[in-house]
C-alpha cells in the first residue's frame, strides 16, 4: 500500500516540476530577450562612435591632402567627384565589419560675402556587405576667394 501511495505522489511531484520549469521559462525569457537586445544596441552604438573617430581621422587627413587640389571656382554645389579613402577593418567584441569609406566634396556660397564659401565634406563607410545602412558624417570649413597671383615682375 505504501508503494501505490508513492507512485500517485511521484506523479503529481512530476506535474509540479513541469509546472515550475514553465514558470521559469516564462518569466526568464523576457529577462534574457531584454539582455540581449540590450547588447545589441549596444554594439551598434560602439561601432557608431567608433565610425565617427575614424570619420574625424578620415576628414584631418583629406583637409592635408586634398584641400590643396580644390579651385574656390570650381567647388560643386551638389556631391558630384568622389574620393575613395583607404579600405577600413574595425574590429571590437569579437565582430569584424569591413568598411569601404568616400568622400565628396561640395559648398553653399556665401550671399553676403562672395568671397567666402562653406565646404562641406561629406564621409560615407559603405560595408562590403549588403547591408542597408550606410552610415555617414558631415565635416565643413571655410574657405575664402585668394588673388590670382601676377607672374610679371616690375622692372
Amino acid at each position: 500500500m505504501k508503494c501505490r501511495h508513492w507512485k500517485q505522489k511521484n506523479h503529481v511531484v512530476l506535474i509540479e516540476i513541469f509546472i515550475v520549469i514553465g514558470l521559469f521559462i516564462t518569466c526568464a525569457f523576457p529577462i534574457i530577450r531584454s539582455s540581449i537586445k540590450n547588447s545589441q544596441t549596444h554594439s551598434a552604438l560602439l561601432l557608431e562612435l567608433e565610425l565617427e573617430r575614424y570619420a574625424e581621422l578620415y576628414f584631418y587627413k583629406i583637409l592635408r591632402d586634398h584641400v590643396s587640389e580644390l579651385d574656390f571656382e570650381n567647388i560643386p554645389k551638389k556631391p558630384s567627384r568622389k574620393i575613395q579613402l583607404e579600405h577600413l577593418k574595425v574590429s571590437f567584441c569579437g565582430l569584424n565589419s569591413h568598411f569601404s569609406p568616400y568622400c565628396y566634396f561640395y559648398c553653399s556660397p556665401n550671399a553676403k560675402n562672395p568671397e567666402y564659401k562653406m565646404v562641406w565634406c561629406q564621409i560615407y563607410f559603405q560595408r562590403n556587405s549588403s547591408a542597408p545602412f550606410c552610415p555617414s558624417f558631415k565635416y565643413c570649413f571655410f574657405t575664402k576667394k585668394r588673388a590670382k597671383k601676377n607672374n610679371k615682375e616690375d622692372n
